[in-house]
């Protein structure tokens, strides 16, 4: 095996300049995937088969309110709910919820739901907008993956190194 060159650079030129867009080219492309995915996302969210963790989710969402109230030694902050779910999409539903002006539900519907995972406390009109914090985030993550690639900000691994260890 070939010694290894430790004062190359990390990053090395691209071998075809033009094969990395150019700024105006990154901003346009990861626009048009922004709204590509929130098409395709978010078309047709009615026929998306429900899921029983929404439920989870959805009756879970009041811990928004307690965050917005500054409620930060409610006793509900160390209940089963709370530990249970990821607590950001929990924010962002009840987040979806607020805006939708729907109310949230309260402490009692979440240990319904843990009694009984079939218990439904939300209508098919909440269902739909505690779905969009999920297209959104999915979205952003469509996009992150592209800054990965040749369009990212930094160049990607297209103009990167591979590494390799001895």
């Amino acid at each position: 095996m070939p010694a290894q060159n430790r004062d190359a650079p990390i990053l090395a030129e691209p071998a075809d300049p033009q094969a990395v867009p150019a700024r105006g080219g990154r901003v346009l492309g990861t626009l048009l995937l922004g709204v590509l995915t929130l098409v395709v996302l978010g078309s047709d969210l009615r026929s998306v088969p429900y899921w029983r963790d929404e439920s989870a989710y959805i009756s879970q969402s009041y811990f928004f309110d307690l965050f917005l109230q500054g409620a930060r030694d409610d006793p509900a902050w160390i209940s089963m709910p709370a530990l249970d779910l990821p607590p950001l999409e929990k924010y962002l539903i009840g987040l979806m919820l607020r805006i939708r002006g729907y109310p949230r539900p309260d402490p009692r519907e979440a240990m319904a739901w843990y009694n009984d995972p079939s218990h439904r406390s939300e209508t098919p009109e909440m269902l739909l907008a505690a779905r969009w914090p999920s297209v959104i985030l999915g979205t952003f993550g469509c996009i992150a993956v592209l800054g990965l690639g040749p369009w990212g900000a930094t160049g990607g691994p297209a103009r990167s190194r591979p590494c390799s260890c001895s």
